[in-house]
C-alpha cells in the first residue's frame, strides 16, 4: 500500500509541478536574466551583466591623489552584549554580513562575494570604505556622532533604532534625495511603499540588505517523520494520496492550518500522561507541532492578516477590524493556556523549539532562515523541507512577513554626511553591485549559493524558496508597534490570556492618534536633547 501511495504522489507532484511551471512561468528574479534594458551607463562599467541590470556610471569620488572616504556606521554584532542588554541593542547574531570584510580567501559565500563586491567599487569609484561597528544602542551613537560632527555616508541600523532615530531627526529623507534612484530594480519596492509615511521615507531594503529574509520564519518539517506516518495521513484526508508528500499541498495550496494541526495532533503520543509533564518533555514522546512563541505575527501575516495598510500615496490606515475572524481562529487554535482547546501544545523560544525539533520527535515548527542555514542545515540530524506557513483557508496565497524584531536592519543614510550627493550614489552603487542576478553579487551568494542550492535540501524547499522570496510583506505598525500591537497582541499569542482581536489592541482611538502622533514626527522630526 505504501509504495502504491508513493507512486500516485510521484505522478501528482509531477502534475502539479508542470502545471505550477505553465501558469507561473518565471516570477522569481532569482532564476533566469531579465532582458536587457539597454540603459545607457551599461557601457560604464566592467562587471558581466548578462541580466540587463541598470548599473550606475563610473565616476571618480575623490580629491585629486586621493580616495573619498565612504563611512558607514554598521550593525557588526563584534561586541559582547548581556541580557539586559538584549531588549535595546537586538540578537548579535543577526549582524550585517553583507556590508563589509577585509577577508579576501574566505570560503564563505557571502563574504567573499562581500569583498569582491567592495573591491570593484572601490576601484572604479575611487572611494575607501570604512566601517564604524554598533557600540551599544545605534540611536543613542548616532546622535552622539551627530553632536560631535562625527560624519557617516550611511547607517546599517536595528530596525527599532531607525524608527527611534527618524523621529529624532538624524536620518535623511531619502525621497527628499534627487540622485537617489528608488526606482532601481535592487531596491525592494514593497520596502518602498510600506515603510513611507506620506513622502517620508526615512530607511528601506533591497539586495543590499539580506536581513529581511534572515529574519523570515518559514515552517520546518521532519521529512523523515512524515515519511513515517505517510499511510496515517492519507488514510485521515479520505484516502487522498495527494496527502503522502507534503510539498503536495503546498503546491495545490492546500498546505493550511488546520491541515498542519490535525496532522500534529493526529500523531501525538505522550508515553506517560500519569507523570504530570508536558507533551514532548520525556524520551519517546511523539509531538506533532511545537510552536514557536512568536509565531503568531508570521500566521497572522502568512493567511494575509494587516495591522495598517498603506496607499499609493503613502496615507497610513488602521485596518484591525478586517481580520477579526482570523486573530480569533488563531488566538483559538493556538493559545496553550490552561483551559484553552490547544492546552496541550507546546510552545517555547529558541533554545527550547531547537532541543525539541533536532530530537528527531517533532514534526513541524517555525524556525529563521538564519536558524535553518547556521543551524538545522549544518548539523542535518534529519532529512527536513522547508515549508511556506500555513494559509487560514485553501486556495489563499502564501506570504511571508519582515518582522520587525530585535533582530534585523534597515539601510538609511544620515541627517549629517560629509557630501550628500556622493551618499546618494553610493547607496544606489551598493545596490545596484549586489542585485541578486549578477552572479558575483553578495544577494546572489546568499539567496542563489547559501539558501537556495544549499539549505533548502531538495527540489520542493527550493520553491518554497522562491514563494518566500517573492512574498514579503512589511507593515510599519510592527516597527513602531503602537499599544504593542505587534510584540504583544499577535507576538504573545500562543500565552495570552486575552481573546477577541479588535478589545485585545485596546481602544483603538488610542491607537489612532499614536499613529498619528507618529506620522507628525516623521514629516516634520526634531532633534531631542
Amino acid at each position: 500500500m505504501k509504495h502504491f501511495v508513493r507512486l500516485i504522489a510521484f505522478i501528482l507532484i509531477f502534475a502539479c509541478l508542470f502545471a505550477c511551471m505553465v501558469s507561473c512561468g518565471n516570477s522569481n528574479k532569482g532564476n533566469k536574466p531579465t532582458t536587457n534594458n539597454n540603459n545607457s551607463n551599461n557601457n560604464n562599467n566592467d562587471i558581466e551583466n548578462d541580466a540587463g541590470i541598470p548599473m550606475p556610471e563610473i565616476r571618480d569620488f575623490g580629491a585629486p591623489g586621493e580616495p573619498y572616504v565612504y563611512k558607514a556606521l554598521v550593525r557588526t554584532g563584534d561586541h559582547s552584549v548581556t541580557e539586559q542588554e538584549q531588549h535595546t541593542i537586538g540578537n548579535n547574531g543577526y549582524a550585517a554580513i553583507d556590508f563589509y570584510t577585509e577577508n579576501q580567501s574566505s570560503e564563505d559565500a557571502i563574504e567573499y562575494a562581500v569583498y569582491l563586491r567592495n573591491s570593484r567599487i572601490q576601484e572604479l569609484y575611487n572611494v575607501r570604505i570604512e566601517q564604524e561597528a554598533q557600540q551599544g544602542d545605534m540611536t543613542s551613537q548616532l546622535s552622539l556622532a551627530y553632536m560631535n560632527n562625527n560624519e557617516f555616508d550611511l547607517a546599517i541600523i536595528l530596525a527599532k533604532s531607525a524608527a527611534n532615530a527618524a523621529m529624532q531627526n538624524l536620518l535623511s529623507n531619502l525621497n527628499d534625495m534627487p540622485t537617489l534612484d528608488l526606482s532601481h530594480p535592487s531596491y525592494d519596492q514593497k520596502s518602498i511603499k510600506e515603510l513611507a509615511l506620506g513622502n517620508a521615507l526615512y530607511y528601506l531594503s533591497g539586495d543590499m540588505n539580506v536581513s529581511t529574509l534572515e529574519v523570515c520564519g518559514p515552517t520546518v518539517v521532519n521529512l523523515k517523520m512524515y515519511d513515517d506516518y505517510i499511510e496515517t495521513f492519507v488514510e485521515l484526508f479520505n484516502d487522498n494520496p495527494i496527502y503522502a508528500n507534503i510539498y503536495n499541498l503546498v503546491v495545490a495550496k492546500e498546505w493550511t492550518i488546520e491541515t498542519m494541526l490535525t496532522m500534529a495532533e493526529t500523531i501525538n503520543s505522550d508515553v506517560d500522561k500519569s507523570d504530570g509533564k508536558a507533551l514532548g518533555s520525556q524520551p519517546g514522546d511523539i509531538l506533532g507541532y511545537f510552536a514557536y512563541g512568536g509565531m503568531g505575527v508570521y500566521y497572522f501575516y502568512g493567511s494575509g492578516g494587516r495591522l495598517t495598510e498603506t496607499d499609493e500615496e503613502g496615507n497610513i490606515s488602521l485596518v484591525i477590524e478586517k481580520y477579526n475572524d482570523l486573530f480569533d481562529y488563531l488566538f483559538d487554535r493556538f493559545n496553550s493556556k490552561e483551559g484553552s482547546n490547544q492546552s496541550w501544545l507546546p510552545v517555547g523560544y529558541s533554545e527550547a523549539r531547537k532541543n525539541i525539533f533536532f530530537s528527531g520527535q517533532c514534526l513541524f515548527t517555525e524556525m529563521t532562515l538564519f536558524d535553518i542555514r547556521t543551524g538545522l542545515y549544518k548539523e542535518r540530524p534529519f532529512q527536513y523541507g522547508i515549508l511556506p506557513n500555513p494559509t487560514y483557508e485553501a486556495g489563499n496565497d502564501y506570504h511571508s512577513v519582515v518582522y520587525f524584531t530585535n533582530c534585523n536592519h534597515l539601510w538609511a543614510i544620515p541627517n549629517k554626511v560629509n557630501n550628500s550627493e556622493v551618499a546618494q550614489q553610493m547607496m544606489n552603487i551598493f545596490a545596484a553591485y549586489s542585485n541578486v542576478e549578477l552572479k558575483d553579487s553578495t544577494m546572489y551568494a546568499y539567496y542563489m549559493r547559501t539558501l537556495y542550492y544549499t539549505t533548502a535540501p531538495d527540489a520542493g524547499s527550493r520553491d518554497v524558496m522562491n514563494i518566500i522570496k517573492d512574498s514579503m510583506v512589511y507593515d510599519i505598525a510592527l516597527l513602531y508597534d503602537w499599544d504593542k500591537m505587534g510584540s504583544v497582541t499577535l507576538g504573545e499569542m500562543t500565552i495570552s490570556n486575552r481573546g477577541l482581536y479588535a478589545t485585545n489592541v485596546s481602544n483603538q482611538n488610542d491607537i489612532k492618534e499614536a499613529l498619528n502622533e507618529t506620522v507628525e514626527q516623521l514629516k516634520n522630526p526634531q532633534m531631542i536633547k
